[in-house]
């Protein structure tokens, strides 16, 4: 896999940004889910127990992206989950696949911060170079 995400303290003061380069679709969707469960979790120590499968389609690859992001943070907030492994297809605006993690009450490592929401504010979806960018901003 070739992606990378980092969080980009002064793009917003009040949220958690962070910007992903990815050379598939796939690895770039993929980066901002572990980026964005990062802010929530010690990926690292969630443990692929527990399995979602989903399907999502949406206007773009812009919003597929949106879309399968605020799907994590529904599926943490209703079900209680977190997640650490994403084995995931694109294909035009649509995202299928499986998504593996924990119970937040079986996790054993420290939580960070509470995701809200994905937020729109400098939100955005390109090609950069020949690779896949991305620039997410979260509520916390």
């Amino acid at each position: 896999m070739a992606y990378s995400y980092r969080f980009v303290e002064d793009l917003c003061f009040t949220d958690v940004g962070f910007e992903v380069e990815a050379d598939t679709v796939e690895e770039l969707f993929v980066a901002s889910a572990l980026a964005t469960e990062a802010v929530m979790a010690d990926v690292g120590k969630i443990r692929p127990v527990v399995r979602r499968d989903i399907e999502i389609k949406a206007e773009g690859l812009d919003m597929l992206l949106f879309s399968f992001l605020e799907e994590l943070i529904f599926l943490k907030d209703s079900e209680g989950l977190l997640f650490s492994r994403f084995d995931i297809m694109v294909k035009d605006s649509s995202l299928k696949g499986r998504i593996y993690g924990q119970p937040i009450g079986e996790y054993e490592g420290e939580l960070g911060r509470d995701v809200k929401a994905v937020t729109l504010h400098q939100f955005e979806v390109k090609k950069r170079n020949g690779r896949f960018y991305a620039r997410v901003v979260l509520d916390i």
